[in-house]
């Protein structure tokens, strides 16, 4: 029973990633087209998801506590790549579906990352871009005075 709520909520846990790499792909849209209203609307979602996937992963934590005790397993760290190398017991499919399940977190987290970059790449040269309008405009004595605003 512990193995199909690890399984229900890894499964959860990937329909959360998926959103969030769609909400980070309109987030990257409305900062590319500097649409101020979507980009505000799009850091709800994504704090909404965020929230939905330290739950889930609450969830996760426990249902691999609880599998680990149904197994008589002593192990320290609740990861998944433990309770796999720990355990025999569990059948081949369900141990397949683990690991694929696992792959595509992992998969969708390096996508996550690469994103959150991308994102960061694009803010730090817009706000360089501001900077030196700003400088450009206020000329280059108030260079000191831009600098510490941006």
């Amino acid at each position: 029973m512990s193995t199909q709520n690890l399984i229900a909520t890894l499964k959860t846990q990937e329909t959360n990633l998926n959103s969030l790499i769609g909400v980070l792909e309109e987030k990257k849209q409305a900062i590319i087209e500097n649409n101020y209203t979507h980009l505000n609307e799009t850091l709800v979602k994504e704090q909404n998801i965020l929230h939905n996937i330290g739950f889930e992963e609450k969830n996760r934590m426990k249902a691999v506590q609880d599998l680990a005790k149904e197994l008589n397993l002593e192990i320290k760290d609740l990861s998944l790549k433990n309770i796999l190398s720990k355990n025999s017991d569990l059948s081949k499919n369900e141990n397949k579906e683990i690991q694929q399940l696992r792959k595509s977190l992992k998969e969708k987290l390096v996508r996550i990352a690469n994103t959150n970059k991308q994102l960061k790449d694009v803010i730090d040269f817009s706000r360089g871009l501001i900077k030196d309008t700003i400088v450009m405009i206020a000329g280059l004595k108030k260079r000191e005075l831009v600098n510490k605003r941006v």
